[in-house]
């Protein structure tokens, strides 16, 4: 069979989630004997062309308007010349995907894959607006008339989704999938046309199958954008501020950067934080492999990776029960703890809970590394 990967940027997988998804399902299919190729908008930035892609060939469009005749013409070109079965098309959720949407062979199946929680710039969208994102007092009153015009954008967010959704229902768009079958229904309430299209298929494990839990030592990790709009990394700093003088022999690992990181940086300093390190953008996984405990304080997510990440390596998670698909991970007390939103207290005690208690620590690590198997590459690649 001929696949063909489509996205506006390339499949580099150190830059993301949809992209390490896609560079992970591309080697299995060519394993099962497959050949698969990538067509993009633009490659971004110079380290994206230096990588060794899997595919049997990278192709970017001719024209950088995404949706011009000329790459219409191109595309569809494309899949005659080489013969395509399957597009899977990873740019689902985002502008760019009703050029992918255009294929005039209705014998090409097309599916669509919605990489995040398909309505989550609309149910989220109170959380944006309020969002301090400095503490000057302009940003206060751009704040004050963000929210004035809560309900003019709330509409206006709901028809652009409409439209967005509207243009997966052509006769050969065979279907869209979702990450969670949590997400089915509320999609459904605003584009009930797809009834009859959606699928639910969960992201594949990033790491191959881990035989033996690594030796683990008494840190916390983090892993992922220093954003607050939507990571809440400064929660996690609170919560460490008021266990950290109890446990005198863990520390805290943040793994990741962005925006907020100076800001974050700050703040420990300012209150003579110890034992918290902020490492950058780096490799995870020798943090999933000694680390104990993941935490996640995130204000809402979509399928977040890096809890099955840690899982792998038997890294207990901690979450707050804040987006539909985390209960599709976590196991409440067995695979890790769910903590109510947002209760900065409850996330404290339970993580010091299971801090403190060693046979609770080995029992969770134990599980995670069994459970997180439902996504193994195989299962996913069957689906």
């Amino acid at each position: 069979m001929n696949i063909l990967f489509t996205a506006l940027t390339p499949f580099y997988p150190q830059h993301g989630g949809v992209e390490k998804v896609a560079d992970t399902l591309c080697r299995k299919f060519i394993r099962l004997g497959h050949r698969v190729f990538y067509l993009h908008l633009v490659w971004n930035k110079e380290e994206y062309i230096k990588y060794n892609y899997p595919a049997e060939s990278v192709t970017i469009l001719p024209d950088s308007d995404v949706n011009s005749e000329q790459n219409v013409e191109f595309y569809n070109q494309f899949i005659e010349n080489n013969k395509i079965d399957v597009i899977i098309n990873h740019n689902g959720l985002y502008e760019g995907a009703s050029l992918f949407c255009k294929v005039r062979n209705k014998q090409v199946k097309l599916i669509s894959v919605i990489h995040s929680n398909p309505l989550l710039n609309y149910n989220y969208l109170w959380s944006e607006l309020t969002y301090l994102r400095n503490n000057t007092w302009i940003e206060k009153i751009k704040r004050i008339a963000r929210c004035c015009l809560y309900f003019k954008i709330k509409k206006q967010r709901l028809l652009s989704l409409q439209r967005h959704y509207a243009q997966f229902d052509g006769n050969n768009h065979s279907v869209l999938v979702l990450l969670s079958s949590r997400y089915k229904q509320p999609l459904l309430a605003i584009a009930p046309h797809l009834s009859t299209k959606l699928y639910a298929i969960a992201n594949p494990n990033s790491y191959n199958e881990v035989e033996l839990i690594p030796a683990k030592e008494k840190e916390l990790l983090f892993v992922g954008r220093l954003d607050n709009r939507s990571k809440k990394v400064n929660r996690l700093l609170k919560i460490w501020k008021k266990i950290y003088k109890d446990f005198p022999d863990w520390r805290l690992s943040i793994v990741g950067d962005g925006p907020d990181r100076k800001m974050l940086e700050g703040y420990c300093e300012k209150r003579g934080l110890c034992r918290i390190h902020f490492y950058g953008y780096t490799d995870p996984k020798p943090f999933y492999e000694r680390a104990s405990i993941l935490c996640m304080t995130s204000e809402y997510e979509g399928f977040p990776m890096v809890l099955t990440e840690a899982m792998q390596f038997g890294c207990i998670p901690i979450a707050y029960d804040s987006f539909d698909a985390v209960k599709d991970i976590i196991k409440d007390g067995n695979s890790g703890i769910l903590v109510p939103p947002f209760s900065m207290k409850e996330y404290t005690n339970q993580l010091a809970c299971l801090m403190s208690d060693e046979e609770k620590l080995k029992r969770m690590s134990e599980y995670c590394m069994q459970d997180v198997t439902r996504f193994s590459i195989d299962s996913i690649v069957d689906q």
